[in-house]
């Protein structure tokens, strides 16, 4: 469905969404809103699980019913998003960019995770037995990223050519995260790019060997919840009260991230034990252009979109 495209969020947005009025004076509204939410369920999409505990969505006029998708990435929550079983959902960024360049009208409506260069939370890794000391050494190897075609890999490649090394050399391979610590601890492959809390599990065999986010810039959107343009143009209050409670939520994580931790493993499945060491993710609160742009504008240089897009095309409008 094509619309007329009004600003919704933009970010001048910042300002837009910090003068809407807090959660509480929505509960006080009409009827409670149902709203089918899904998420990947991982440390950097947790954001909907905190608004539950913690009452945001209830303040806010909403009943959340939460999915967690846990395979097909990003692209399998685009898909349940657009095929009407689910009304918002979360994915990486250049998985939103690429769909909507593919013709499927989706649009972020709040921030997820970001990429915060002074609390990293992702990371190439090599064997502590590994001879690799510096990026040079990387050349004619072969590094496991979780998508060829998502962020990891164009990570890398922003980083190599900012180093003036050859790219060209290396060798990916796709790999689940779970597999990787042995693989690299083995030898089997090189290095491996991974995030939390698989990372810091990883580093009894393993090291850190470096941080390539870093060359997209210190502060980035990883991730966004989104929803297909005709329900947001249907559903406008139950957008503003959705975008209100994340901020909130996410906010407050970032604010209290052992407390985060603990309602996160609540709904992983991981253990204490597991997640102990893992650096906590930092939350984004309102959609802001600037820190959309520069993952996409990778994206499109590294093929990963099929071309240059700028970031207030993704923001939700009406």
């Amino acid at each position: 469905m094509t619309m007329n495209r009004r600003t919704f969020f933009a970010a001048g947005s910042a300002a837009a969404i910090v003068a809407l009025p807090g959660a509480g004076a929505f509960a006080q509204a009409a009827d409670a809103l149902p709203v089918r939410i899904g998420t990947p369920g991982q440390q950097g999409n947790a954001g909907v699980y905190f608004a539950d505990d913690l009452g945001y969505f209830k303040n806010a006029g909403l009943v959340a019913a939460i999915t967690a998708i846990t395979s097909g990435s990003g692209a399998a929550v685009v898909a349940a998003v657009t095929g009407g079983s689910l009304d918002i959902g979360n994915a990486d960024l250049i998985s939103i960019a690429a769909a909507r360049e593919h013709g499927v009208e989706v649009s972020c409506i709040a921030p997820g995770v970001l990429w915060f260069g002074a609390q990293p939370t992702g990371a190439i890794i090599v064997s502590k037995a590994s001879a690799m000391r510096v990026p040079r050494d990387l050349e004619g190897k072969t590094i496991a990223v979780p998508s060829i075609a998502g962020l990891s890999r164009i990570s890398i490649d922003q980083w190599l050519d900012s180093l003036g090394l050859n790219r060209s050399s290396v060798k990916y391979v796709e790999m689940p995260s779970a597999s990787v610590p042995q693989a690299v601890a083995r030898g089997t492959i090189d290095a491996a790019l991974i995030t939390e809390p698989t990372l810091s599990l990883s580093l009894g065999d393993n090291r850190i060997f470096a941080s390539p986010y870093d060359a997209i810039a210190r502060v980035f959107v990883q991730t966004a919840w989104f929803a297909a343009d005709e329900w947001i143009a249907k559903n406008p209050r139950a957008v503003r009260q959705f975008a209100v409670a994340i901020r909130d939520a996410q906010r407050w994580a970032n604010q209290h991230p052992r407390e985060a931790t603990v309602l996160f493993e609540k709904h992983s499945g991981l253990t204490p034990e597991m997640l102990k060491n893992a650096v906590p993710s930092h939350y984004g609160e309102v959609l802001d252009p600037a820190q959309m742009q520069p993952v996409l504008d990778v994206a499109a240089k590294y093929h990963a979109i099929p071309q240059p897009i700028a970031a207030k095309e993704l923001i939700a409008r009406g």
